[in-house]
């Protein structure tokens, strides 16, 4: 379910913000339509497209707060003069209504919603707006885990560790997910190789601490957490295409002198014109 949508699900319409500490909705919900009605129908290409779409958001938001600092969504500003009261309210919403999306389903996150769209279309919303009817129409506690990414400035901090034991089962699989200060609570998927197949499981984490426990007939080569990138996480090198783009002014191209100098001096004069 997690690498499908119905398009004919996607919600329509219009809604605004009541104050600058909505803008994080108004952006993420056509951030999150997009990214669902470009979701290829083949569940392969479409967890590829999941994958590194999520994974170019983690890149993006880890280079802009290196550059420019970080920012609580809901305490973001409209400005003119950097990027990270844009871009960090709208990557973090959109993990955000992934999760929301992991936790509900699609059919329960479809009607959420869409619900939302009708209701306030063309009209000023609140966050507690959203938050409430979230709540009020799936019937799960959702404000905890929406809030984490609207008031934190931070990415989850997440170490793993997977032990295998033999068991009269077949075997025993313990992920022992920890996590550095303050835990958040997020779904993620975690990837079992074995020697003719992949299996994949969504695991729940909601403690700083956590082991959880899988039972599987044979014996995994390799285990993968957060193996579709569900959640952002804190790398090392977070560098991506699209950069060029975010800090173009302190861009400098550096073509070669051999036999692709034409070719490389030619796009780097067009990029200079852009």
């Amino acid at each position: 379910e997690i690498y499908s949508f119905d398009k004919e699900a996607l919600w329509k319409g219009t809604v605004y913000p009541a104050s600058e500490k909505e803008n994080w909705f108004v952006s993420v919900t056509a951030a999150y339509y997009n990214f669902l009605k470009q979701l290829p129908d083949d569940t392969e290409r479409a967890f590829n497209y999941t994958k590194d779409e999520l994974t170019e958001l983690n890149y993006r938001l880890l280079y802009t707060i290196s550059k420019e600092g970080t920012v609580e969504p809901l305490n973001a500003k409209t400005v003119y003069d950097k990027y990270n009261n844009y871009q960090i309210p709208r990557i973090k919403a959109t993990y955000l209504l992934h999760q929301l999306r992991l936790k509900l389903g699609n059919k329960t996150f479809s009607v959420v919603m869409n619900k939302i769209h009708e209701q306030y279309k063309e009209k000023n919303i609140k966050t507690e707006d959203v938050l409430a009817t979230i709540e009020k129409l799936s019937g799960e506690e959702t404000k905890e885990l929406a809030l984490q990414w609207l008031t934190r400035s931070d990415v989850p901090n997440v170490n793993f560790s997977p032990a295998v034991e033999k068991s009269a089962d077949g075997y025993k699989v313990k992920l022992n997910i920890n996590q550095s200060g303050a835990a958040y609570k997020f779904f993620t998927t975690v990837a079992f190789d074995f020697a003719k197949e992949r299996i994949v499981k969504i695991v729940e984490v909601i403690e700083a601490n956590q082991t959880t426990e899988l039972t599987f007939k044979e014996k995994p080569v390799k285990v993968i957490f957060n193996y579709g990138n569900d959640i952002p996480v804190q790398r090392k090198n977070f560098y991506t295409y699209q950069n060029l783009f975010d800090d173009f002014a302190n861009v400098l191209i550096v073509y070669g002198t051999n036999q692709q100098i034409e070719a490389n001096n030619t796009i780097a004069l067009r990029y200079q014109k852009v």
